[in-house]
């Protein structure tokens, strides 16, 4: 019998992944388990980040340094804040080899995108970039569980290499996620409105209820499974990395929450009236059960 015929198909033969945190260590696991990839490296400025990857049987080495970690990936994974991306996406393709990709798993990609397709290998297509973003949103989630019924959407722009961009498409579908492509500029209006205004509004929620003056303990008696419901979307959030997207992608979140003031005017308008405030609700209801067909 032919003894490659057994061996495993890797999409990649090696692979970097670049910050050990949750998402990160989690993408690495399921590369590994799924023998998506030859060989996995980690690097984290926290070295004994990546060093728990390896006891943990994550990665196959942690490296000290980014430029070694990365020079031999045929794929490396940014899994980093949105600022600390943008910083080292220059060293990381001045490093990485002819035909490597680079991917990074940040929030706001429009700035993230130009600073990679402004790079000279990038513009040489001596290397590529396919910016992605796992929607991960259970962050208490079991590692091997992070991805379970997410969605990612895979940035395209113009300038985007078609066949690097199918590469990562089909990665991505074999982490087991529901796939969406789409421009950078929509990207970062739309993850505006179904995350970041999201847990703006539940801040302000919680902001506006202490306000308020009521005895803590009663509320949490009476009302706590209703309220951790309402405001889940700040129950793990990660305050620095969202202040980053904050930065980013701030026109987007201050175009939503105009439009939410409109909408909440229209109920503080409308109290007193029965019908139309049916009809506010109606609408509101009807989009909702359409969203989940």
């Amino acid at each position: 019998m032919n003894q490659e015929s057994n061996q495993p198909n890797y999409l990649f033969e090696n692979v970097a992944i670049i910050g050990a945190g949750l998402t990160g260590t989690a993408f690495a696991n399921i590369v590994k388990s799924r023998e998506m990839a030859k060989r996995l490296v980690a690097y984290d400025q926290e070295e004994n980040r990546a060093q728990q990857a390896v006891v943990d049987n994550i990665v196959d080495e942690a490296i000290k340094e980014i430029e070694p970690a990365v020079q031999n990936a045929d794929l490396v994974i940014m899994a980093t804040p949105v600022d600390h991306t943008k910083t080292l996406l220059p060293r990381i393709l001045n490093a990485v080899k002819d035909g490597a990709i680079v991917s990074d798993f940040g929030r706001s990609k429009c700035a993230i995108v130009s600073t990679a397709e402004s790079h000279p290998r990038v513009k040489k297509e001596s290397v590529f970039f396919v910016s992605c973003d796992p929607l991960v949103t259970n962050r208490s989630a079991k590692i091997d569980e992070l991805f379970d019924n997410t969605s990612c959407i895979i940035v395209k722009s113009p300038k985007t290499d078609p066949i690097a961009l199918s590469r990562i498409v089909e990665l991505w579908q074999n982490v087991g996620t529901q796939v969406a492509v789409m421009r950078p500029e929509r990207h970062d209006k739309l993850v505006s409105w179904i995350e970041q205004l999201q847990i703006i509004l539940a801040a302000a929620s919680m902001l506006a209820l202490e306000k308020a003056g009521e005895d803590q303990n009663l509320i949490r008696g009476i009302a706590g499974s209703i309220l951790r419901d309402s405001t889940a979307p700040i129950k793990n959030i990660d305050i620095e990395q969202f202040d980053d997207v904050l930065q980013e992608n701030c026109k987007n979140i201050r175009d939503g929450i105009r439009f939410f003031r409109e909408e909440l005017k229209g109920f503080e308008d409308n109290l007193s009236n029965v019908d139309a405030l049916h009809e506010l609700l109606r609408k509101a209801t009807n989009f909702r059960k359409h969203l989940e067909k």
